[in-house]
């Protein structure tokens, strides 16, 4: 299980995730789009295997997220 903070404000976040040998990528919809920073909360997301050395993708930006414990 891994645990991603995002900033949704309570807005019912919902995460997808793509899996292969080299990176995970989870992509985050909320009902609330720029709640900031004063407002995260932690996310689990289960993988189909343990992160390891794999890079992790925020799918809407395409970049490393911050916030991410393995």
């Amino acid at each position: 299980m891994q645990v991603v903070v995002i900033g949704t404000c309570h807005g019912d976040p919902v995460a997808t995730v793509e899996e292969d040998d080299e990176t995970v990528i989870i992509t985050v919809t909320s009902t609330l789009g720029s709640p900031g920073a004063a407002c995260q909360e932690s996310l689990q997301i289960a993988l189909n295997r343990h992160l390891g050395d794999r890079d992790v993708i925020d799918g809407v930006t395409g970049e490393a997220p911050p916030g991410v414990e393995g």
